[in-house]
């Protein structure tokens, strides 16, 4: 049965000029670390990241695939006996071997990355890049980098090329929200900013919660906060309203235009998200099973795919 996953971009950025690129580096430490056992970074928490292997695509970069174990742990067995009940039995790895916990991969070209299963940010290839560097005996200097998400990508365009908006989470200041419900009208700032009109839209929701806090005794006492915040979400399913939609998607334009609006998150039909500050750019994408794991041949061609498609797209300029 296939599954589905998300490839995701990140780029390199070097915290004191580094070196020219990270696929130069990892490509470096893999030719200096040639056998895998020379390629075991071992983590704070007893678990070890082997670097399975890195595979040379010339000018497309390179892909690392990296498994996570922890060495001579016994594996869960479900005995299949048809029987009313049953326990769980263990089995020990054999020789030279360990049983795979889970595993990452990454394609790095220039200073661009693309990771699957690598965790929030890419932490995972990350930090095992470098370790690895570490083990290769590399300038301090390439351990020095950070994988992060992009800001400069025109966000009215994307929100037009994604699909449009699934939903859109706000932060709404606990005295801003108090103050709707006391007034019949907010006067109208005198250079009023588009996430000013924002609230406005937003305004029935907000005295609504306002009424709440004002009214309710056991939440009354969060009227006198003036610094939490009151998290708004509106979704908008696929099929509903094209109206509701396209009204989703102008509230969306409306923040991202706003300079001073900092205080949202925008999720888009894709699957990507957009944040005051940054974009993250996701691709959901079908694999077959492997263990249990994903065939990495089929992931590798995916992520190739993917990063012609950003390249295309103007993405990583």
């Amino acid at each position: 049965m296939p599954v589905y996953r998300f490839l995701e971009y990140r780029r390199v950025i070097w915290l004191e000029g580094g070196p020219l690129s990270l696929e130069d580096q990892c490509r470096q430490a893999f030719n200096s670390l040639p056998l895998t056992t020379e390629r075991v970074v071992t983590r704070a928490d007893g678990t070890n990241v082997m670097g399975l292997r890195m595979r040379d695509v010339g000018q497309r970069g390179v892909f690392v695939h990296c498994g996570r174990y922890v060495d001579d742990q016994a594996t869960g067995v479900i005995p299949m006996n048809e029987q009313r009940q049953t326990q769980v039995n263990s089995r020990r790895p054999g020789n030279a071997e360990n049983f795979l916990n889970s595993d990452f991969l990454g394609l790095l070209f220039g200073n661009h990355v693309i990771t699957l299963n690598a965790g929030i940010n890419g932490a995972s290839l990350g930090n095992y890049l470098r370790g690895l560097f570490g083990l290769a005996e590399m300038n301090e200097d390439c351990t020095k980098f950070d994988l992060v998400r992009i800001a400069d990508v025109n966000k009215l365009a994307k929100i037009r090329s994604s699909g449009g908006v699934s939903s859109l989470k706000l932060d709404l200041a606990i005295d801003e929200a108090v103050h709707i419900a006391l007034t019949d009208h907010v006067p109208e700032p005198a250079n009023p900013s588009l996430g000013w009109g924002v609230r406005q839209l937003l305004a029935p929701v907000s005295e609504a919660i306002g009424d709440l806090i004002k009214n309710y005794e056991p939440a009354s006492g969060l009227a006198s906060s003036t610094k939490g915040t009151v998290k708004l979400e509106i979704s908008v399913p696929a099929g509903d309203a094209i109206l509701a939609r396209n009204g989703m998607d102008g509230t969306a334009q409306l923040l991202v235009e706003d300079e001073d609006a900092d205080d949202y998150v925008i999720k888009l039909r894709n699957g990507d998200t957009i944040k005051p500050s940054e974009i993250s750019l996701k691709k959901r994408v079908r694999l077959d099973r492997f263990a249990n794991s994903v065939d990495v041949n089929q992931a590798e061609d995916h992520m190739l795919v993917y990063a012609e498609e950003l390249r295309e797209g103007g993405l990583l300029e």
